[in-house]
């Protein structure tokens, strides 16, 4: 979850016009004007992570989505698990992702980062379960069981230094922005021009 403040001297301004008209339409334009900021903040954090990480933009964005609060006038930027992922780390991004490639006699490569170097994991093997889900895994030691092996989930890229200062400055930009019009808009919906 990120969480960032705007200036809103700008906003009040607007939201001052609308005081004295239908509470529910100042919440409604508020509610889509903070939705519509944190929906370019995930879209600059898909952007970013991709540069930097090896991985691809659909894997990220299948796991962010957007809640908004009216009450507070604040939208969340969420991560969540793959269906098929379930317990501790369940968040984090399967390692077949990371352009993960059998090498057959010494296990599996894979690129966590565009720029950085192939990391080797010995005694790893790709396969496909039953239920079509393709995997890097490994055995659990001293028994018979496998288990999937992940790599950096979702928020740890977020928060890295090249990632997170990229989202907060284009909510810082567009924010004000965005909510003023949303609120203009309503305005205009009421008659006001």
């Amino acid at each position: 979850m990120i969480k960032v403040g705007i200036d809103t001297r700008q906003l009040r301004l607007a939201a001052d016009k609308l005081a004295g008209f239908d509470r529910q339409e100042r919440a409604i334009g508020i509610n889509i004007g903070v939705k519509k900021i944190a929906a370019q903040g995930a879209t600059v954090a898909k952007r970013a992570i991709t540069a930097d990480y090896n991985v691809k933009s659909a894997e990220v964005g299948r796991r962010m989505h957007i809640t908004a609060d009216m009450r507070n006038m604040q939208a969340t930027i969420n991560t969540r698990p793959r269906k098929y992922a379930r317990g501790p780390g369940s968040n984090r991004i399967p390692l077949i992702e990371f352009s993960a490639r059998d090498t057959k006699k010494t296990g599996v490569k894979f690129k966590i980062r565009k720029g950085g170097g192939q990391s080797k994991l010995r005694h790893a093997f790709i396969a496909t379960m039953p239920n079509g889900h393709r995997g890097v895994f490994q055995r659990v030691p001293g028994t018979k069981k496998i288990r999937e092996v992940v790599g950096i989930d979702v928020p740890q890229m977020v928060v890295g230094h090249r990632v997170l200062p990229k989202v907060v400055a284009r909510i810082n930009e567009v924010g004000p922005r965005v909510l003023l019009h949303e609120l203009e808009y309503r305005l205009k919906r009421l008659g006001f021009r």
